[in-house]
């Protein structure tokens, strides 16, 4: 199923012909209309006639979208021409019809126009960055609904440390009256917290950075492109050189790794890549007719690198560094100046290491370098730390994060999952709190096992 959400002040239609395929109406008039509306163009497939969560997938991307934008009215409006592959009229209708109810059943005030019949409309979308969103609802696959099962209920404990290495456990419901608040220089930390716990804050207009960025020319959109993929100007363009020459010859090399690359187009039959494409592979760039897809940000080709090198437990930690581009086909509605983007730079710094001792030495080195990192050319000291870690080796090692935590000297928020959704058992992220209010990852040091 295809669907093409716009939030729109209103939206209106009126039956001009009836077809060969048209379904009766007779409780149905020939026009309706609805106001403060997410309008829903609806193809449905002929792999949907066989998909028995078609409905129910559709109805959660709908009601994820209304709940974004704030609307309880939804028009459900049949519409050919997202797709060239449909599913019979026979089937269609049904769909479409239990679709309707199972919104209705949510909660939501639901219109459908009628399937079969040719019709005008209007209707005038609001034209926010959220106002336009498409989606594909595909068949399920057993790893991806494992992967939505642990995802539902990935974080469920939830640890605030100060920069000493105190800690303590707060709720989504209780995290304001944590007694951490009254330290002096906890504000980045209290508002990252919200923004994890609560949401990022809805603020009307463009994000601060844009204005940045098109007023100190660093950066601009490309209309000659696809959406996402942004063009350098001189400035920023020297801006970028020179984060990359000082992240290379000050921290990677200094560390000890060397430098590899690795191609920007992978097979998807390989095993070891379709596992790293994991349960967002639907926004991948995927060659037509082939089983080819552009790189995306798990380091696809690094682990298949190392497995081919010759080196022994001696030479162990064994460290390399990559930067590439990568590529992520996210929602126009979603894309926003630098912050989400189709087309990114990303370096990768890998230790492979012996054991768990070992690891442990690796993680606070790379710490370390990137609060170094953090401090001298990126955030200064408008940024935080944020840590997803499965919680037996929260139990089994929390001495040691703590500890850590104490040693790069600032305070962060822990969620804590049951066990892992990903490849990693525990991560930080570096948060840069900015002008507006929201965080943006700058860099994470995370800890995978084999």
């Amino acid at each position: 199923m295809k669907i093409l959400a716009l939030h729109s002040d209103f939206m209106e239609y009126e039956i001009t012909k009836k077809t060969s395929m048209a379904e009766e109406i007779p409780d149905m008039t020939g026009k309706d209309r609805m106001e403060e509306v997410l309008a829903v163009f609806t193809t449905v497939e002929s792999v949907d006639e066989t998909n028995p969560h078609v409905v129910q997938d559709a109805s959660a991307e709908i009601s994820s979208i209304a709940r974004k934008i704030d609307t309880t009215h939804i028009m459900l409006y049949p519409y050919a021409h997202l797709s060239s592959d449909l599913a019979s009229p026979q089937k269609a209708v049904p769909i479409l019809k239990h679709l309707e109810e199972e919104l209705k059943s949510m909660g939501y005030t639901v219109k459908r126009s009628p399937f079969g019949y040719y019709k005008s409309f209007s209707l005038k979308c609001k034209g926010h960055p959220l106002s336009e969103l498409s989606r594909s609802i595909l068949p399920r696959v057993e790893m991806e609904e494992k992967a939505e099962e642990r995802l539902e209920s990935k974080f469920f404990r939830f640890v605030l440390v100060s920069g000493e290495g105190k800690d303590y456990e707060v709720t989504p419901h209780d995290w304001k009256d944590c007694p951490l608040w009254k330290n002096e220089g906890t504000g980045l930390l209290r508002t990252f917290t919200r923004n994890e716990l609560e949401g990022n804050p809805q603020k009307k207009g463009k994000p601060k950075h844009i204005e940045f960025m098109q007023r100190l020319e660093l950066v601009d959109y490309t209309p000659e492109s696809d959406v996402g993929n942004m063009k350098w100007y001189p400035n920023g363009l020297l801006m970028k050189d020179l984060i990359l020459d000082y992240q290379e010859m000050n921290v990677a090399r200094p560390y000890g790794a060397f430098k590899i690359q690795n191609p920007l187009l992978y097979r998807t039959d390989v095993p070891e890549i379709r596992m790293l494409m994991g349960e967002f592979h639907e926004r991948d760039y995927k060659i037509e007719n082939e089983n080819l897809v552009l790189r995306f940000a798990s380091d696809p080709g690094a682990f298949p690198y190392m497995q081919k090198v010759t080196f022994s437990y001696r030479h162990m930690p064994i460290r390399e560094y990559e930067e590439a581009i990568c590529f992520r086909k996210e929602q126009k509605g979603e894309l926003s100046g630098l912050r989400r983007v189709r087309n990114f730079l990303m370096t990768d710094v890998h230790a492979f290491c012996m054991d768990i001792n070992q690891a442990n030495e690796e993680f606070l080195t790379l710490s370390l370098l990137c609060k170094e990192l953090m401090d001298s050319i990126i955030s200064k000291n408008r940024w935080v730390l944020g840590w997803e870690i499965v919680e037996q080796f929260y139990e089994d090692n929390k001495d040691w994060i703590l500890q850590t935590i104490k040693s790069v000297g600032v305070p962060s928020l822990i969620k804590i999952m049951k066990e892992r959704s990903h490849y990693y058992t525990m991560k930080n992220e570096f948060q840069s709190i900015e002008a507006d209010g929201v965080n943006s990852q700058i860099s994470t040091v995370q800890m995978d096992f084999v």
